[in-house]
C-alpha cells in the first residue's frame, strides 16, 4: 500500500528533521548509544505493524503506520501496546488520522466509531499543522484539551492492574 498521505505529513509537518527511523527487526542504521536506546523500541514498533517512530531525547514519541479500514481497531490496539509513544499518524485508503496512544484499547467486537481521533482528513494538510515537529518536540500539542490523562496509556494500565492483583493477594493472605 503507498503511503501517500502519511508521507507527505512526515515530510511537510518537518518530522524528517527530528530522531525519525523506519522500524526494523535489526536497525542497522543505529550505533553505540542510539543502538542501545532506540533498537527494541524499533523491534518492537515492528511487531505491532509500525513503519517509523519519531523519537524526542531518545524516548519514542510518534508512531507512523498505515493499514486498511477493517484492521483499524487491531493496527491501534497493537500499537498501543509499545505504551510510551503518544501519538499514533495512522493512514487508511484516503485518509489520515492523528489518534491519541493514551485512550483505552478498543474492544476487537466493537465498532471501530469508539476509536477517539484527534485529525482525521484526506485534504491538504494545513489543518494538522499544530501537530508539527517543532509542536510535538516542544510538547505544546500535549496542553490541548482534547489529550486526556495518561491512566488509559498500556504501561499505566498495567501498573494499576498488578495494584490491583496485589491488593487482592493480600486480602487473600491476611
Amino acid at each position: 500500500m503507498a503511503n501517500l498521505l502519511l508521507d507527505k505529513a512526515i515530510k511537510e509537518l518537518g518530522f524528517e528533521n527530528g530522531d525519525l527511523h523506519d522500524v526494523a527487526d535489526t536497525p542497522q542504521s543505529l550505533t553505540g548509544d542510539d543502538w542501545l536506546n532506540k533498537s527494541d523500541w524499533l523491534k518492537s514498533a515492528n511487531i505491532a505493524g509500525a513503519d517509523k517512530v519519531l523519537f524526542i531525547e531518545d524516548n519514542p514519541v510518534v508512531v507512523f503506520a498505515h493499514c486498511d479500514d477493517h484492521e483499524i481497531k487491531d493496527k491501534f490496539n497493537s500499537i498501543w501496546c509499545l505504551s510510551r509513544p503518544r501519538l499514533l499518524f495512522l493512514e487508511s485508503p484516503g485518509e489520515l488520522s492523528i489518534i491519541d496512544l493514551a485512550q483505552a484499547p478498543i474492544d476487537p467486537d466493537s465498532d471501530k466509531r469508539t476509536l477517539k481521533y484527534l485529525e482525521q482528513t484526506s485534504e491538504y494538510l494545513e489543518k494538522l499543522q499544530k501537530y508539527n515537529y517543532e509542536n510535538i518536540e516542544a510538547g505544546k500539542v500535549f496542553s490541548d484539551a482534547r489529550f486526556g490523562d495518561l491512566s488509559k496509556r498500556a504501561d499505566y494500565a498495567l501498573i494499576n492492574d498488578l495494584k490491583e492483583v496485589k491488593t487482592e493477594l493480600l486480602s487473600v493472605c491476611l
